[in-house]
C-alpha cells in the first residue's frame, strides 16, 4: 500500500470552522479536506503516530521475548493490529 509520506500539517481557516490536511514534504498537496480543526490535527499527526507505533512495537517485541507478561503481549498485539490497519494489511 502506498500513501503520502509525512510530514503533514493541519491548515485551519481563521474565518470558518473548517480545515484541511496538507502534505508538506517533497510534493506539497492536500491529503484530506472539509473537516473540523480537531479532526485535521489528528489526521495530520497520523504519519508521526504510525512511526512512533512501529518503534514501540519493535521495542515491545524485544521485551516480550525476554519475559512473559500477558499485558505486554496484549499491548503489542493491539499495536501490531493498529499498524496493520494503518498500512492497509488488516
Amino acid at each position: 500500500m502506498s500513501y503520502t509520506p509525512g510530514p503533514w500539517e493541519a491548515v485551519i481557516s481563521s474565518e470558518f470552522d473548517v480545515a484541511y490536511v496538507e502534505a508538506i514534504g517533497k510534493s506539497k498537496h492536500t491529503v484530506a479536506a472539509g473537516m473540523t480543526p480537531a479532526n485535521a490535527r489528528l489526521i495530520a499527526a497520523a504519519p508521526d503516530l504510525l512511526k512512533a507505533a512501529k518503534k514501540v512495537h519493535e521495542m515491545l517485541g524485544k521485551l516480550s521475548a525476554q519475559c512473559s507478561n500477558t499485558e505486554m503481549e496484549m499491548s503489542d498485539d493491539m499495536l501490531a493490529d493498529a499498524i496493520a490497519a494503518a498500512e492497509g494489511r488488516a
